[in-house]
């Protein structure tokens, strides 16, 4: 768990580790060639912990209805990619595997839900601007967005990464919340 907290980014912390850490489960990528931990993901199947016990309960306030209105579902989040592996496709690519593995182990929970948080590295402009997006266009064409935001960012990035990928991924509704303490994405 130390190295999992020691590689999150944006508490600010030399250890980004939180209450809900020992209660759920953690998936990661390991290199064997470098013996290094790549990336991880944090997840839990709704009906293994209590409602106050779901870290999107911190950010959204939903209740025991939502819960049962969409059944048994895993909750993701605090996913990481270590710096050094964020420009390549194949940890992220391996994580999602990772979680559809989960999830195919556990057919009746067919529903993932998390929250995303936007990286302070995007002016606060551009974290409205994506947000505002998303409560009105549902996710629809995020490649639109994303030029948008090379075109004004100053080092051209453009939509961050995982929120593009959950984009393709999804085939529901978003919706988001940002952190301003946090400095990286949060999955």
């Amino acid at each position: 768990m130390r190295e999992i907290g020691r590689l999150r980014e944006g508490s600010g912390k030399a250890f980004n580790l939180d209450r809900f850490d020992v209660l759920h489960q953690h998936l990661f990528i390991w290199n064997r060639v470098k013996q290094e931990m790549v990336g991880g993901y944090r997840l839990v199947h709704t009906a293994e912990v209590a409602m106050g016990d779901l870290y999107s309960r911190t950010l959204f306030h939903f209740n025991r209805r939502f819960i049962d209105r969409i059944g048994p579902a895993v909750k993701l989040g605090r996913s990481f990619v270590r710096i050094e592996y964020q420009k390549q496709y194949a940890p992220l690519l391996l994580l999602w595997k990772g979680i559809g593995k989960y999830v195919a182990r556990r057919p009746e929970a067919p529903v993932s839900f998390g929250a995303v948080s936007i990286s302070n590295e995007y002016c606060e402009v551009l974290r409205r601007l994506i947000v505002r997006y998303f409560q009105t266009q549902l996710a629809r064409d995020s490649e639109e967005l994303g030029a948008l935001i090379a075109d004004i960012e100053p080092d051209g990035k453009g939509l961050p990464v995982r929120l593009r990928h959950y984009c393709k991924w999804a085939q529901s509704y978003w919706s988001l919340a940002w952190i301003r303490a946090v400095a990286a994405m949060d999955g």
